[in-house]
């Protein structure tokens, strides 16, 4: 699956509700449409990809903990003492993804923080549920890797679009002069990030902040005597 982001494939994707008992959100969790549709071992080739191969070394290191972390020391409940647990992360861990200094065993990938080393997905870090919860913890990752390109994708949006350009002018015209000319909507737009006002609308204000800039640099020039 080939990714440009030009394409704002994840920003006009259709996204589907999925339910978990304890969610993170408080409306409830969605995955994109794509994420039913494409297996485990296709989801791993799509973010090796864009990650240099994040995914695949990851998965391996999270299976080898699983595999051996039976034969380390255990602490009075069974489970692998700490400083056993240190050296194992330090030793096999080439690419220091995973803490080995304060939140042992924790790691950060896409903007989601991951508490356990494990191939199954944990709850999140106070112990809500996220979108893959005790699945396969790489649909967790595929989920996080697309809100991190749909957040690109609408950066890009915003950079590239004709109609973008002329609300993010408005809004640097108003914040700057901290002026709205005592319109609702134009305040909104402003300091509310209101985007659905007809273009015709959004022209009129922007003529509106160039009249008023071109009168202030005629007043500023008018106030400098030689």
């Amino acid at each position: 699956m080939n990714y440009k982001v030009e394409e704002l494939r994840f920003l006009k994707m259709k996204k589907v509700p999925v339910y978990q008992a304890n969610p993170y959100k408080r409306n409830g969790l969605s995955v994109f449409k794509i994420e039913e549709e494409l297996s485990v071992e296709e989801k791993i080739s799509f973010i090796d990809a864009l990650e240099n191969g994040v995914a695949t070394y990851l998965l391996d290191l999270l299976t080898k903990w699983e595999q051996e972390k039976g034969a380390l020391p255990q602490d009075d409940f069974g489970n692998p003492k700490t400083v056993s647990k240190k050296a194992w992360i330090k030793r096999n861990d080439k690419r220091c993804i995973i803490d080995f200094e304060y939140k042992i065993g924790n790691y950060h990938l896409f903007g989601t923080k991951f508490t356990k080393m494990s191939t199954t997905c944990p709850t999140g870090e106070f112990g809500y549920h996220l979108e893959y919860t005790d699945d396969h913890i790489v649909h967790q990752w595929f989920h996080d890797l697309l809100k991190k390109l749909e957040l690109d994708e609408r950066k890009y949006f915003k950079e590239h679009d004709p109609f973008q350009q002329k609300l993010e002018k408005v809004k640097d015209y108003g914040r700057n002069y901290r002026e709205c000319f005592g319109c609702e909507e134009l305040n909104d737009m402003v300091w509310n990030n209101k985007e659905d006002v007809p273009e015709e609308r959004v022209d009129r204000y922007l003529a509106a902040y160039e009249k008023l800039e071109q009168a202030i640099r005629k007043i500023e020039l008018d106030l400098k005597f030689k």
